[in-house]
């Protein structure tokens, strides 16, 4: 456990402060809770550790729980916090009657600001406004000031969004990831908006099979009239079976051309992602790097759209076969029909994620 330089300023604690008249109970609550903070941090609980030592510092503000805080928030990688928090241990010095835990902390704050320095990531944000008057740029939902824009602004290293708007223009928003110590730029060329666009829905086909029955009113029954034999229905052309057949091949056809097409598409997709992830699609970077195609979009949506479009491709394919093969089956089992021509018709049809066949018969 780390705790020689908190053991000495806890007990800096208990000298009288010339600027506030804490109370004894006061002090020794934040002794406890400096204890604690310490604690917290050396089990890599930051958040603990940041929380307890700002209430220590409020009960008693001294520079050596400031400088717990500056370190809370560098162990969790909130390096612009914390270096303004260093930054402010050492604008307040000291004093000239403080001790000597309180004199190291200060010095402890120049060198440890540097460290967290190096630390800091930056970020360029550029805006081509092509006419708009104002524009609200954010970091995080943060807004960022228009003095701002065109500098290298400090930033804290991860992942962060970039979000852009303007009366009559479309909505900009772009993630970015920031390495320690990296740099990025981020161009936001503003498009005015021309309005929704019109989704375009494939239309239904609605099938209507019409039946037309005759009704015959029978014979007075005069007990000489013999009964007419029974209406004997012709199936006329094609029997239903066969027609049912050329209905699986038309549906097997449509399942082919959906395989072939899904199958060219995912094979696009994998040959981009090779030029991307040199490991392997398995260990991809989480945005496309500059100088690529879509650079800084997501890669997993590039691999979601492969997969998609690789099982449409297999649907399409396992549809042509069972179409295949049950066409096959109904043609060749049908019973023989009757020369007479057929009124009927059959039409495969291909959709948007659909594939089948209307007919009336």
């Amino acid at each position: 456990m780390r705790y020689s330089w908190l053991v000495a300023s806890l007990l800096s604690l208990t000298i009288a402060s010339t600027s506030f008249a804490q109370s004894d109970a006061d002090k020794a609550l934040a002794r406890q809770l400096g204890a604690e903070g310490q604690e917290a941090l050396d089990r890599g609980d930051h958040k603990t550790a940041e929380e307890r030592f700002k209430r220590a510092d409020q009960l008693y503000h001294a520079p050596t729980l400031v400088l717990g805080i500056a370190r809370s928030q560098a162990a969790g990688k909130h390096y612009l916090a914390a270096q303004e928090t260093y930054n402010k241990i050492i604008r307040e010095g000291a004093g000239a009657n403080s001790s000597g835990a309180f004199l190291k902390a200060v010095d402890d704050a120049r060198t440890e600001v540097e460290k967290v320095a190096s630390k800091l990531g930056g970020v360029v944000i550029n805006v081509s406004r092509n006419g708009a008057d104002k524009v609200d740029v954010t970091i995080d939902q943060d807004r960022i000031s228009e003095a701002a824009i065109g500098l290298r602004r400090p930033i804290d290293p991860g992942k962060h969004n970039i979000r852009a708007t303007a009366a009559g223009y479309r909505t900009f928003s772009q993630d970015i990831e920031i390495s320690e110590g990296g740099s990025r730029s981020v161009d936001i060329n503003l498009e005015k908006d021309t309005g929704p666009v019109a989704a375009v829905t494939p239309p239904v086909t609605k099938t209507t099979t019409q039946t037309t029955t005759t009704t015959t009113a029978p014979p007075k029954d005069n007990g000489l009239t013999t009964p007419p034999p029974p209406e004997t229905k012709s199936s006329g052309g094609l029997s239903g079976q066969k027609l049912g057949a050329i209905a699986a091949w038309g549906v097997g056809g449509a399942g082919l051309v959906v395989g072939i097409v899904g199958g060219i598409i995912a094979s696009g997709k994998h040959s981009d992602l090779k030029d991307v992830c040199a490991a392997g699609v398995d260990n991809c970077p989480a945005t496309i790097p500059p100088g690529q195609p879509d650079a800084g979009t997501k890669t997993q949506d590039k691999i979601d759209s492969m997969h998609s479009a690789a099982t449409l491709s297999t649907i399409g394919f396992i549809v042509a076969g069972v179409g295949a093969a049950g066409g096959a089956v109904l043609w060749f089992t049908a019973p023989k029909e009757s020369k007479a021509p057929t009124t009927g018709f059959i039409r495969p049809y291909v959709g948007f994620g659909s594939l089948g066949a209307v007919g009336q018969f």
